[in-house]
């Protein structure tokens, strides 16, 4: 380089390093980012020659507020895939569709070590997988550290993998199917290193017909046609105590259909909170109203974590007795569903209309002007409002 062309080089770095970096932005030493409420320890194996594994472990916000158990979700690749996984059930979460869970992370000290594609694949001879050991040390290890450490719902586990770690948590399922609760593999592999899920499921169900978990698997549309054919196999097999999931995400390879979506969307389908308004308009049409009522309190306070008591859900009870013209049951949850969304105008607005149904005018007043004062542009509460001042 010329001695003109390393004096322009040097001023174009100096203008270039003006330009994209603001006055007011000061350089500082890089600090790592910390997931919040995560822990990391790491295991020597004894199940696993000369491996340690370096577990991360998300905690529930409401752990040290509580003394009751959690589910857990066990994550392959937890290196690579952690943080994400963390953040993603946060999001589904605070949406009302999944309980607290602690999520628990297995990987490597260095990220992305290539350990991971012995460690899923099992073992068949003297110099392919170890997935065998990796088995024994989650089950043996790993599992038993992390339920002595933490409150954890030992009969409510998950295992999750993708890709290889799909194929790892198909050969869990198939040697331990009851150990986890759950299996989820998105875009599993069906064959490594002379190890073919096929033969493997085919020898299983040679010898059993009970399969007693809940599975959820999922692939792309371009991926090869032969994963959710085997998933169909699957379900063809008929086994007595699966709940098999079987979903196909649209316009998507091995790459893009993600390990966002296998994981939402298997947490959603299998450790899913369940519908309260389903739970009570089934126990009412069996027991009655008052025993109805009176089981939903009792899960409000002990199984929030497994049943949806959004809004939406409470609301819908109340409009079920509302459109049956029984309206004391009507307003009984309307006004439970105000008393704990006491901002939710649409609460008060339901409210209001079942006590004008019920002739009570003065009652459908007061909830509906709070309903119009929380709300100003719902004009039409306004226009109910006038009529109902006129017959006064």
């Amino acid at each position: 380089m010329n001695l003109n062309l390393k004096k322009f080089f040097i001023v174009f770095c100096l203008l270039t390093s003006l330009t994209l970096f603001p006055q007011n932005i000061t350089a500082q030493t890089s600090q790592k980012y910390t997931i919040e409420n995560s822990e990391v320890f790491f295991i020597d194996s004894k199940s696993v020659k000369d491996q340690t594994y370096k577990i991360n472990v998300f905690i529930p916000e409401s752990y040290a507020k509580t003394k009751k158990e959690y589910p857990v979700v066990y994550l392959l690749d937890g290196d690579l895939l952690f943080g994400m996984a963390a953040d993603l059930q946060l999001g589904m979460r605070w949406g009302g569709h999944l309980p607290e869970v602690f999520i628990v992370g297995i990987g490597y000290r260095q990220r992305a070590d290539n350990k991971r594609a012995v460690d899923f694949v099992p073992k068949f001879s003297e110099n392919n997988g170890r997935g065998d050991f990796f088995l024994s040390f989650i089950k043996n290890e790993l599992v038993p550290a992390v339920e002595s450490k933490y409150r954890i719902e030992s009969e409510n586990r998950t295992l999750y993998g993708y890709s290889r770690g799909g194929l790892f948590t198909l050969y869990a399922l198939f040697s331990s199917p009851k150990f986890f609760k759950n299996y989820i593999a998105g875009s599993y592999i069906l064959e490594r290193m002379k190890f073919s899920l096929i033969d493997f499921e085919n020898s299983y169900f040679d010898n059993h017909k009970v399969l007693p978990a809940n599975v959820y698997l999922c692939a792309g549309e371009y991926e090869s046609p032969k994963i959710l054919s085997f998933a169909n196999k699957i379900k063809s097999r008929d086994y007595e105590g699966l709940n098999l999931f079987i979903e196909e995400f649209p316009k998507t390879n091995h790459y893009t259909t993600g390990n966002s979506n296998s994981f939402v969307f298997g947490l959603r389908t299998l450790i899913n909170k369940k519908s309260i308004f389903e739970k009570i308009v089934k126990i009412y049409k069996e027991k009655g109203f008052e025993y109805s009522i009176n089981k939903f309190n009792e899960l409000k306070l002990t199984k929030s974590d497994n049943y949806s008591f959004k809004e939406q859900e409470i609301n819908s009870l109340g409009y079920y007795f509302l459109e049956r013209n029984k309206l004391e049951e009507a307003k009984q949850f309307f006004l439970i569903n105000t008393k704990l969304y006491p901002d939710s105008w649409n609460a008060f607005d339901s409210l209001g209309e079942a006590f004008l149904k019920n002739g009570e005018n003065k009652m459908a007043i007061e909830n509906y002007e709070i309903a119009l004062k929380l709300n100003p542009e719902a004009k039409y509460i306004n226009h109910i409002l006038k009529k109902l001042r006129a017959k006064r």
